[in-house]
């Protein structure tokens, strides 16, 4: 599988956007949970338990770190279930939900990756998991790749041969000696055996990768990948186990897929 890379630069304008007010409010009462949780780092809206009601999949990070489901009852009341737990060091960052297995349960994808708190150094629990759904909401770690600083995740058939590749971000990588893992491409190859084959960029792009975007930006039938950077020098500048990042004007970068090279959906 290929990606054209197109790199993009920003310049500061004069322009500000204006702020959305909303003044339909819901709120949801953890008050029953035997222990507090820092702010959500990300939600999917999904229902996870099949009763045409939708549900709240959420990411806590740090403190009691992991996944909990909302699940909606009436009037929107909801109960609340943990179903990851992780220890706060491992700097939960992001997760997809995906049916990994085509069983049609959701299962999860996340990151560990989160490295700008008390204890900076290179972590080698860092990396992607997937949990497998067994059918009840009960997830198990079956799979998991170790990369410093794993930041996003895309879960997608990139490469259209019928299974789920990943595509990871690494803000906090290891910037001295594998810089060029800011980004790696996981290509699926056995997807019961998690055989899978990583794939870096080419050329001098190794500019602090934070987020990150799918689409099928051009209509071609396959989903393209955007990227955005993030400046941590003052992070990086308090432990010896990262470089400073070089100056790079490049803030966004377009990773055009060429699966479908040829082929254009109207």
């Amino acid at each position: 599988m290929t990606f054209l890379i197109f790199g993009i630069s920003l310049m500061k304008t004069g322009t500000r956007s204006k702020p959305i007010h909303t003044t339909k409010r819901c709120y949801v009462n953890l008050s029953q949970l035997p222990y507090t949780l820092p702010e959500s780092t990300k939600f999917e809206i999904v229902d996870m338990d099949g009763d045409d009601k939708k549900d709240i999949v959420t990411l806590f990070g740090q403190g009691n770190e992991g996944i909990f489901i909302l699940y909606q009852k009436e009037n929107l009341d909801f109960a609340v279930e943990q179903v990851i737990q992780l220890s706060p060091e491992f700097g939960s960052s992001w997760f997809e939900l995906l049916d990994y297995e085509n069983d049609g349960d959701l299962d999860i994808v996340l990151t560990n990756g989160d490295n700008a708190d008390y204890s900076i150094f290179l972590k080698p629990y860092h990396g992607i998991r997937l949990y497998v759904n067994d059918g009840t909401n009960t997830f198990n770690e079956t799979w998991f790749y170790p990369l410093y600083g794993a930041s996003r995740v895309l879960a997608e058939d990139f490469d259209l041969d019928g299974d789920i590749d990943f595509a990871v971000t690494a803000l906090f990588n290891d910037s001295q000696n594998a810089p060029e893992e800011g980004f790696i491409y996981l290509e699926n190859l056995n997807s019961m055996q998690f055989e899978f084959q990583a794939y870096t960029l080419k050329g001098d792009f190794t500019n602090g990768w934070l987020t990150m975007e799918k689409g099928d930006y051009d209509a071609d039938g396959d989903q393209d990948i955007m990227l955005g950077t993030f400046k941590v020098q003052g992070v990086r500048k308090k432990s010896s186990y990262f470089g400073a990042a070089k100056i790079d004007p490049t803030k966004l970068l377009f990773l055009e897929n060429k699966s479908n090279q040829g082929k254009r959906v109207e």
